[in-house]
């Protein structure tokens, strides 16, 4: 049994942890490797290329080569490369980006055009470049080994892949292809194989002469139709079936599925691990690097016996900093990862209502930190806050009493919290090991 999955983002390490957490350790395989994939993950890029230097560390910013005299500027969320005031490069960080870890760097002509992409991983090393043309389109994406040779060369306009391995040179005609010969090589037992979409991943493992059971956790939406690849899957003599984790996708799906279908379609969900239990403490986080906090001054003035927590990765403006005037606010600028810890440990309700982006994953490290979350509809940044707590902008004074209620009544909390995982949709490890047998 694999686990094979395109990419490894936050969904799929939600898979991941539950099938582990259910005491299936088989082996996983990310076909997308970004050069950041979790110690234990396989992928075949990184089958092909060598054995990495495990004590190396990624590459900072400022330590991408660059000619004499180039300057190198940066921020919390990425870098560029200048020739005088001739911008040269762009840099892309891995998450989370505050580390400023380079991930990838685009090079850029006179035009400021990108011409070739360099891709670097978690020790520091490049290990690919794809060139671009005029048009910004992908040419060829060439892979290294980690003693500087050309490995593996990806052509984008016509599919092939060629790879250099063992002293021979093997065609690919396309990625499919060279997965299936990965997986052979590696000598992986496909007879039953995990996925999480019926894209790269479904188009290589149908093709397996070796497979006998497929099981596709669907964590996608469904709209007016069942996608075709899944009602090809549906039609095939080998034993497939379809778990979907989110309740309303898998309510959404039945009306669409024939009697015969539903019976190879299960509700699955996610198993979880939490930190610490709530303290029922009245201390409420904000994690932002905005100023823009909704409705934030109105709360610190109608809820006096809650401490309201606010960090930023950043200085903070003066529409924040004014806000120090009142004794139940705390502020915490150029906050330090050592601080951030202290603080999920210490609080225990997180408002997610600053706009702009999230930082620091805040509302899912809230949620594993057993944190109560409340959020507006329109500063909504994940869908772990329960549709019990969060808000229309305007009605933020129904909010205000609930954070009011929670805190004097530890039994309302509680059920909150349950409702917070129910919308997550939680399961125990039995639900899986059921599943899965």
């Amino acid at each position: 049994m694999i686990n094979l999955f395109d990419h490894y983002n936050q969904l799929t390490k939600d898979l991941h942890q539950s099938l582990t957490l259910a005491g299936y350790t088989h082996p996983t395989v990310v076909i997308d490797d970004n050069g950041f994939l979790p110690e234990g993950i396989h992928s075949p890029y990184m089958y092909f290329l060598g054995q990495e230097n495990k004590q190396a560390k990624a590459l900072y910013f400022n330590q991408v080569k660059t000619p004499k005299f180039w300057e190198i500027k940066g921020t919390n969320t990425s870098g560029e490369i200048y020739c005088y005031d001739e911008k040269r490069a762009n840099i892309f960080y891995a998450e989370p980006t505050h580390k400023r870890l380079v991930r990838t760097v685009e090079w850029l002509d006179k035009a400021n055009i990108v011409r070739c992409v360099d891709y670097y991983n978690q020790y520091g090393r490049q290990y690919a470049r794809t060139t671009y043309n005029t048009k910004q389109e992908p040419i060829v994406t060439t892979y290294y080994h980690v003693n500087g040779t050309e490995v593996i060369v990806e052509n984008h306009k016509t599919g092939n892949i060629l790879l250099s391995y063992r002293e021979k040179i093997y065609t690919f005609k396309s990625k499919i292809e060279f997965i299936r010969f990965y997986l052979n090589e590696a000598d992986f037992d496909c007879e039953c194989v995990i996925y999480n979409t019926l894209a790269l991943s479904f188009l290589v493992l149908y093709g397996l002469q070796t497979l006998k059971k497929g099981v596709l956790f669907w964590q996608e939406p469904i709209h007016d139709s069942i996608p075709g690849n899944m009602q090809t899957m549906f039609n095939d003599n080998r034993e497939f079936k379809v778990a979907v984790p989110d309740r309303s996708v898998y309510e959404n799906m039945q009306p669409l599925l024939t009697d015969a279908q539903k019976t190879k379609v299960s509700l699955s969900g996610y198993i979880y691990t939490y930190k610490r239990d709530n303290h029922y403490q009245p201390n409420a986080l904000i994690l932002t690097n905005s100023d823009q906090v909704e409705h934030l001054e109105d709360f610190i003035q109608e809820l006096p016996h809650i401490t309201f927590h606010v960090a930023a990765l950043t200085e903070m403006s003066n529409r924040l900093t004014n806000l120090s005037k009142y004794t139940n606010v705390r502020l915490y600028q150029n906050v330090t990862m050592r601080i951030v810890d202290k603080l999920f440990q210490n609080c225990d309700v997180y408002l997610d209502i600053n706009h702009a982006n999230e930082i620091l994953y805040a509302t899912r490290r809230a949620f594993d930190y057993q944190l109560l979350l409340f959020s507006f509809t329109n500063t909504k940044h994940s869908h772990f806050v329960s549709p019990d707590n969060n808000y229309p902008s305007e009605q933020w004074k129904n909010m205000s009493q609930k954070l009011s209620d929670v805190f004097s009544n530890r039994q309302l909390f509680d059920t909150l919290l349950e409702k917070q995982k129910y919308a997550a949709h939680q399961v125990g490890v039995q639900s899986y090991r059921q599943l899965l047998r």
